[in-house]
């Protein structure tokens, strides 16, 4: 590779990339960015390329999947405790609210 990168190092790249992407990007957009990339990267290799978007695929499902839990987790420990500052109560309510509106699935 001429950018200095192994393609062990690209595998694992787009792995942790595809998993911080997909919470925000949808999974389908998170995977076709990454097979893009690994697409250019690896010609020539279908058997890392094939590899390279199974991690893609199941990284950017569990960064979706742990978006949720972490948010869940988030708002079931601030409601677990009393707030004692005007910015915690606000803050508190917003989460409140935001959990209410705001659907996952």
């Amino acid at each position: 590779m001429e950018g200095g990168f192994s393609y062990r190092a690209i595998f694992w790249v787009t792995g942790f990339m595809a998993f911080w992407i997909s919470p925000i990007a949808d999974n389908l957009t998170t995977a076709v960015l990454m097979g893009a990339v690994v697409s250019t990267l690896g010609q020539g290799e279908p058997e890392y390329l094939a590899m390279c978007c199974v991690n893609i695929v199941v990284a950017s499902n569990a960064g979706k999947a742990s978006r949720a839990f972490i948010h869940d987790v988030l708002v079931w420990s601030f409601t677990q405790y009393e707030c004692t500052t005007l910015g915690e109560d606000v803050n508190g309510i917003l989460l409140k609210c935001g959990n209410d509106v705001v659907d996952d699935g």
